[in-house]
């Protein structure tokens, strides 16, 4: 789902600094490849800028560790380089079992949402898809990265998707039953104009997943990289294998590419 609109912000000398050192250092990842130092300067920046661009447009978050009010949608816009390094991560600390399983459940609980919400006449493939994430934000699945406090066990590998996403006023509006209560304040944080287009030039050498969904990116690649990688077909409702996914028509698993 899309954030709101938001308020002005204003940039300070600081934060357009920091958007420019931002800018050079994809520009590195984008000609010589996204490596672990390159990932850990991007966001250390992201984060710098983000900080300070709040703080010249005299802004106050609610947003804390442990806060999950929004982290039942669905996350949208997931570049593959991000599924990739988050990937590698878990498979070095060892817990891709569990996690896998955690994803093909969420997976299937988004199919059952998009099951349950027919599409209207005439509604086009993100209309309907933006219906279905806030019919899945309403229902209240936790993320699967959200640890027993509430706080994301993920927070330093989260994808963009996740990082831009801001909130204004009482946080509680943020929960799915609030999804279209006007008094829900949600808002995203651009560093600069072109910042996704340089975003997507990321991808070209990372593992191709076929979706920008975050739970069904993730799960294709574990399936794909562990070190006794699953036999068979998918079990996952909706899902195929890479060799018999239709291209060049809408696909049929919510994404938005």
């Amino acid at each position: 789902m899309s954030a709101n609109e938001g308020p002005p912000l204003r940039s300070g000398p600081e934060a357009a600094s920091l958007a420019r050192r931002l800018r050079r250092v994809l520009v590195r990842l984008a000609t010589e490849g996204v490596d672990s130092e390159g990932l850990r300067a991007m966001r250390a920046l992201l984060r710098a800028h983000q900080e300070r661009l709040l703080q010249d447009s005299g802004l106050e978050v609610p947003c804390r560790a442990g806060c999950a009010s929004c982290c039942t949608q669905v996350v949208f816009d997931v570049r593959a380089f991000e599924i990739e390094a988050l990937g590698r991560r878990l498979l070095e600390q060892g817990s891709v079992a569990s996690i896998v399983e955690a994803l093909e459940a969420s997976v299937a609980a988004f199919e059952r949402t998009r099951s349950d919400t027919p599409r209207r006449a005439g509604e086009s493939d993100d209309e309907w898809n933006d219906r279905c994430a806030r019919e899945h934000h309403r229902r209240g699945h936790p993320c699967v990265f959200l640890d027993d406090e509430g706080a994301c066990s993920i927070h330093e590998d989260r994808p963009w998707s996740c990082r831009r996403f801001f909130a204004l006023g009482d946080p509680r509006w943020c929960g799915g039953a609030w999804v279209d209560d006007p008094r829900r304040q949600t808002f995203s944080i651009e560093p600069f104009e072109d910042f996704d287009a340089w975003l997507d030039r990321l991808d070209a050498t990372a593992f191709a997943v076929d979706t920008d969904r975050l739970d069904l990116g993730l799960w294709r690649w574990l399936r794909a990289h562990r070190p006794d990688p699953m036999a068979g077909v998918p079990t996952v409702p909706g899902v195929r294998k890479r060799s018999e996914r239709t291209h060049g028509r809408p696909d049929t698993d919510g994404s938005r590419r």
